[in-house]
């Protein structure tokens, strides 16, 4: 049950096909589950994985598939494939969504073991998916069809992290933590054409619609959470403007349709929305503690955050703290929020299905990803893959 909220209730009864356990929580729709059904799961190497429904959500929890360790990100890279980077695990691991069934991927041994993998970038022109390794400094290019290893992209910075396509410029931008910079890598040659100051911590980066000029979200200058959201004319590499208050601004995503920008801001847990037409903020949307990735849908009307939730107090965000994060979902016409649930320990990869119906992060701290679809109740067995409101996790 989520901390600090009304508590709920387990119940066990005797009935004609023997015993059913009962779970509800006030505000939820309750969930049945009979103990025949739970040891056949047992018996197949499964554990039931029970999420209740809010009341009235749009949102039904589909499925729970088990990750290597730390998934840090989540990327479709088709319509049913999410490319998952492990933070503490050798490669990334390659999930269908509607089998459950995963593989892992991995660049070469000497890579690998320093484990390290953040975030991958689909570029299907290419026909190539690019992950970055922070550990290492590098890019691993592997085939999008057959997902095999093609090549490492060496990085001169330090802790890169961040990938962003700029499709006007033919550019892949490759922000560093460390050494706080951004390389400039050209896809046609695999070279890392130039490095650029940015004076902070970098995370986050997405361009105009015209290709030229970029917005670059600082998560901390000297250690402190003042970043700003810069505004980097890319023929000279100049800032231009800082846009929003100081915070730590984590993940940026734009909405060319209606000239919108959006970015999460994990020190004031909030996502700030700007007019790209004059770069004025609009909004400022209070979330969960620790807003960080966030992903539009396709038809622009939704915005989904992850919220990590608040560190844990003693060991530090590695550790599991003693709130769950929380999913959010905005409403982008009126800028408010329209729902949220609770998305287990630290959810930070979050991304879409292309058709806008899957909801799919990561479980950072429980080494799973969560599948939520929009729209009804999708009925099925614990023999399957899920059923009412849980799952069952291979194992």
């Amino acid at each position: 049950m989520e901390a600090g909220a009304s508590a709920g209730a387990v119940a066990q009864s005797i009935g004609a096909g023997g015993a059913l356990l009962r779970i509800s929580k006030v505000g939820y729709e309750p969930f049945s589950i009979s103990l025949n059904e739970l040891q056949a799961a047992e018996a197949s190497g499964n554990t039931a994985f029970i999420v209740l429904r809010k009341r009235g959500s749009s949102y039904t929890f589909d499925s729970a598939v088990a990750t290597g360790r730390q998934p840090k990100s989540v990327t479709f890279i088709d319509g049913r494939r999410v490319a998952v980077p492990l933070l503490d695990g050798p490669g990334i691991d390659i999930v269908d969504v509607y089998s459950g069934l995963s593989q892992r991927i991995a660049p070469p041994a000497g890579y690998a073991r320093h484990h390290g993998f953040v975030e991958s970038l689909a570029l299907a022109e290419r026909d190539e998916l690019w992950v970055s390794q922070m550990t290492t400094g590098s890019i691993h290019v592997f085939d999008l069809s057959t997902l095999a290893y093609k090549l490492t992209i060496r990085s001169s910075g330090v802790w890169g992290k961040v990938l962003a396509y700029n499709p006007v410029l033919d550019r892949v931008f490759f922000s560093n933590w460390v050494s706080q910079d951004i390389s400039i890598i050209n896809p046609k040659s695999y070279l890392e054409e130039k490095r650029v100051n940015c004076g902070a911590v970098p995370r986050g980066m997405a361009f105009s619609g015209d290709g030229l000029f970029m917005y670059l979200a600082q998560y901390e200058v000297q250690g402190k959470a003042i970043g700003r959201l810069l505004k980097v004319d890319l023929s000279s590499m100049a800032i231009v403007a800082r846009l929003g208050a100081e915070g730590s601004k984590r993940h940026i995503v734009t909405d060319d349709k209606r000239d919108l920008l959006y970015v999460s801001d994990m020190a004031r847990d909030i996502i700030e929305v700007y007019d790209l037409g004059d770069d004025s903020l609009i909004a400022s949307i209070a979330v969960g503690a620790k807003p960080n990735t966030i992903e539009l849908s396709p038809d622009g009307r939704l915005l989904y955050v992850s919220c990590r939730g608040p560190n844990n107090p003693d060991k530090g965000y590695l550790h599991k703290g003693y709130e769950f994060g929380r999913i959010y979902v905005i409403d982008a016409e009126t800028l408010s929020v329209k729902e949220w649930w609770e998305g287990g320990n630290q959810p930070t990869g979050l991304d879409l299905s292309p058709d806008g119906r899957l909801v799919v992060f990561s479980d950072f701290l429980d080494d799973r990803l969560r599948v939520y679809r929009q729209g009804t109740v999708i009925a099925g067995s614990v023999a399957g893959r899920a059923y009412a409101r849980g799952a069952v996790i291979p194992q």
